[in-house]
């Protein structure tokens, strides 16, 4: 049993139990409909096979194995054996030559299927068409067993110990006794109505790693790239800063294909962090010179009624390159954006009187209906030198004159205020309200407990973390969309969490290139051939230009 727990759980962890985007992807992320095979009739000779449950305690069906396989490659690079020794693990936790050839035959573009059954593991498993003629002939030196063709594997330890090949559908089955290879040919029917189907209770989890937080775990859908992923019963007192947050992620705004990575859930002490923060600067404002302490008490009561109108809903976004962008929902947009207009405003007026009596500050400029995009206003604030006041490792923010261009627009649809920044601030801005008019609004989503969008691979991803918060930050804000999103939302009900992922498909991986007798030689050189063999100067070639970015605009 232990074997085939390994493989059912490494499935799952390729389906995408580890939240980070998919791998290489293309084409079409519409959901296909999968028809389950039929019944199988009954081979003459065959015992009736045993009743497989509906909620089985172990079981796997994958339609398209090729593309899962990418999955795994992508969601865990490097942590999960090659598919091959999966399939031999499957097998037997100790792997024969018999075990090891059969692998090998193995074919990734047709439905796999498995489960554990009467306590036994059963395995239905598609052979390549090129390999039948030499896995016939490796069963026909096995002793026989039964009336229908099936074979003994002599296997004394843990293991399958029968396997019969199907020449006419070119599946072979692998169980225990002969009701469990003839059960392994309705596994498809019963389990493969979704093109993925994973299920593990959490006593077969346990087995695999000593534990399991839940007391079932379903995964079903087209395949790995549009899935959901149902836990039952989970234990989430290891999971760190759940606590901290709740339901009313704005799941709509993620919509705009722009973004590279970005995420949304809604701060569950939103309202006891707005009141610390406006009572400990009221307590710094009442300590300060009479002569500014108006001015700050004025500040003070336009900031409150900014954040007193946040209802804890916050998105946080990168993309494309060099913009960083943030929402923050309220129950009253309208009454959000007039107040953020007045305490901008406030401000800049502060600091053109106090550039006047010669304090050595960024000038503050703010347009205040700069532009309209999707029936909204955009509002832009511009702090010119701003390098003087914002920290070095966001100066990828600011545009080539040094300024920090904030823009702004407040949409009731959407569920609160939406900001950008970087050097195009307002037409990033714009861009993101065009493309998620016919998204979910917000308040259509007040029942996700958190959201995400990825649209970069995961090479890109894994790189993110690497490196102390400047370097983080740069590669951050750097990022660019470069391929289709994958959106990720978490629900919950109690102790059940349901988790959708939907994207591209993904695009199954190359066949492994075969190893070159000249390992290690130079390659030809091309260029040579066709020009008498001089090769081109690389000093005398076009120089390399780096891809412009929009230019700014002065508000």
């Amino acid at each position: 049993m232990r074997a085939f727990s390994r493989i059912l759980f490494a499935a799952s962890l390729a389906m995408g139990l580890v939240l980070t985007p998919g791998c290489k992807q293309t084409g079409d992320s519409k959901t296909t409909k999968t028809v389950a095979p039929a019944k199988p009739r009954r081979t003459p000779g065959m015992p009736k096979p045993y009743r497989l449950p509906a909620k089985p305690e172990l079981a796997i069906y994958l339609a398209a194995p090729a593309e899962a396989i990418a999955a795994s490659a992508a969601y865990a690079p490097g942590v999960l054996p090659s598919y091959r020794a999966l399939i031999q693990k499957a097998l037997a936790d100790t792997p024969s030559d018999f075990d090891k050839r059969v692998a090998v035959f193995i074919d990734t573009k047709r439905a796999w299927a498995a489960a554990s059954v009467d306590g036994q593991e059963i395995l239905w498993l598609p052979i390549s068409a090129g390999k039948k003629v030499e896995l016939t002939s490796l069963l026909a030196n096995l002793p026989p067993e039964g009336k229908f063709g099936a074979v003994k594997l002599k296997r004394t330890g843990p293991g399958a110990k029968l396997a019969w090949f199907d020449n006419k559908n070119g599946y072979i089955a692998l169980a225990d006794d002969l009701r469990g290879i003839a059960t392994a040919r309705t596994l498809p029917h019963e389990y493969g109505k979704n093109g993925l189907f994973v299920a593990i209770s959490a006593e077969q989890a346990k087995r695999f790693t000593g534990q399991a937080p839940f007391s079932r775990l379903e995964i079903k859908g087209a395949g790995p790239h549009d899935f959901t992923l149902s836990i039952e019963d989970t234990d989430t007192s290891n999971v760190p800063g759940l606590e901290k947050i709740t339901e009313g992620a704005l799941t709509g705004m993620l919509s705009s294909k722009q973004i590279a990575l970005g995420v949304s859930t809604k701060y569950k002490g939103h309202a006891g962090w707005v009141k610390k923060q406006l009572s400990s600067a009221k307590r710094t404002i009442s300590k300060q010179n009479f002569l500014i302490r108006g001015n700050l008490e004025n500040l003070h009561r336009r900031a409150g009624s900014v954040l007193r109108s946040w209802d804890g809903r916050v998105l946080v976004g990168v993309g494309p390159s060099r913009h960083l962008l943030l929402a923050f929902g309220s129950a009253d947009a309208g009454k959000m954006g007039a107040s953020t207009h007045r305490l901008i405003e406030g401000i800049r007026d502060n600091i053109s009187m106090a550039r006047q009596f010669g304090v050595n500050i960024p000038k503050v400029r703010f347009a205040k209906s700069k532009m309209t995009a999707a029936g909204h206003n955009i509002a832009v604030v511009a702090i010119q030198s701003a390098k003087k006041v914002v920290p070095k490792e966001y100066w990828d923010l600011l545009d080539d004159r040094g300024e920090l261009r904030i823009a702004m627009a407040f949409s009731k649809r959407a569920g609160g205020g939406m900001v950008t920044i970087g050097g195009s601030a307002e037409k990033v801005l714009g861009t993101w309200l065009e493309q998620i008019k016919k998204a979910p609004a917000g308040a259509d989503t007040v029942k996700d407990l958190a959201a995400a969008t990825f649209a970069v691979d995961t090479k890109t991803m894994a790189s993110l973390g690497n490196g102390d918060l400047g370097k983080v930050a740069s590669k951050l804000l750097s990022l660019n969309a470069k391929q289709a999103p994958t959106s990720v939302v978490v629900r919950r009900d109690d102790a059940r969490y349901e988790i959708t992922v939907q994207g591209p498909r993904v695009k199954p991986l190359p066949p492994a290139r075969a190893a070159s007798a000249n390992r290690g030689a130079r390659p030809p050189n091309r260029a040579a051939g066709r020009s008498g063999g001089k090769s081109r100067s690389p000093g005398r070639g076009k120089p390399i230009r780096a891809p412009s970015r929009p230019k700014p605009t002065r508000g």
